[in-house]
């Protein structure tokens, strides 16, 4: 399988992982990041004979998407830790209460 369409198929998977972020599939995130992971470990570092011209955008979409996919993931985070935040206050609140 040449490079350029192992490269496609990162870009799929990076695809697919938005996808699942989207719909909020966080085991789908987690298995599709390894197996991206383990398909560019046989990618890279480009062989010098791969036609850059092809390659560079494939690239420069996979980089694009992976930065937008890893701000929402981050976002997603942010919002689980507030709203875990708010379920111990509220936690804290039913315990005094309830001591009370």
């Amino acid at each position: 399988m040449s490079e350029i369409t192992r490269l496609k198929q990162v870009l799929r998977l990076t695809e697919d992982m938005s996808a699942a972020v989207n719909a909020g599939k966080w085991s789908d995130v987690s298995t599709l990041t390894k197996l991206r992971a383990d398909l560019m470990e046989s990618i890279f570092p480009l062989d010098s004979h791969v036609d850059q011209s092809e390659a560079r955008p494939l690239i420069e979409q996979i980089v694009t998407l992976n930065q937008n996919v890893e701000q929402r993931c981050r976002d997603a985070r942010q919002t689980i830790q507030t709203e875990l935040g708010q379920f111990n206050k509220n936690k804290k609140v039913a315990a005094a209460y309830q001591s009370n």
